[in-house]
């Protein structure tokens, strides 16, 4: 308890009455004391330890989940079609 921490985009998982749980990138569940996130959500958090599960939360940001999901998975596909393509033309190249 007293040690300071931060998670960065953890994902929101449960509400509580005056917390909301947390599942951190350890795939531990921690609660989050004075913030009102409902799932599904991802949080950046600063904060300290009032117990081994529970931190009191001095600051927070709420990530929107969808824009980045959407831009990954569009960086994906561009990957993919520019790979696809350049393996296409050295296969037509390489009959020659």
């Amino acid at each position: 308890t007293g040690h300071a921490v931060a998670f960065d985009r953890a994902a929101v998982i449960g509400k509580g009455k005056d917390y909301t749980i947390a599942r951190i990138f350890t795939g531990e569940t921690i609660h989050l004391a004075g913030v009102a996130a409902s799932p599904p959500a991802l949080i950046s958090v600063k904060g300290e330890f009032t117990s081994t599960d529970t931190v009191r939360v001095d600051d927070f940001h709420l990530h929107p989940r969808s824009f980045r999901d959407y831009a990954s998975m569009a960086g994906l596909g561009l990957f993919a079609l520019i790979w696809l393509q350049s393996s296409i033309l050295w296969m037509r190249h390489r009959r020659r």
